[in-house]
């Protein structure tokens, strides 16, 4: 019976290191992605550009929440995010946008 409870708690102690490994190695990941992406880089195609271009027609506030969802869409098309997490995240932001307003 102690050999049982002694491989049990092995097994947790596994799963939890598991746990934690892997959500360090998902945010290392999207560090290095963040740091990558760039409103500017030679990937982005030249019909994107604009869109990529600072609008200075905006409020200061809504150029961060822009800048956020222009990195939380690059997160989603890599595949960091799945397309809930992405609509969620989209959405809370687009409130305080709206809030702000």
């Amino acid at each position: 019976m102690l050999i049982l409870m002694l491989i049990c708690v092995f097994l947790i102690l596994c799963l939890l290191y598991g746990m934690y490994a892997s959500a360090r190695s998902v945010a290392r990941g999207a560090g290095h992605i963040r740091s990558h992406v760039t409103p500017n880089s030679a990937a982005v195609a030249p019909a994107e550009t604009d869109l990529c271009a600072p609008l200075p027609k905006f409020h200061a506030c809504y150029q961060s929440r822009i800048e956020e969802l222009r990195s939380l869409f690059a997160l989603y098309q890599s595949g960091a995010l799945t397309q809930a997490e992405f609509e969620q995240t989209k959405r809370h932001l687009l409130a305080k946008m709206t809030a702000l307003s």
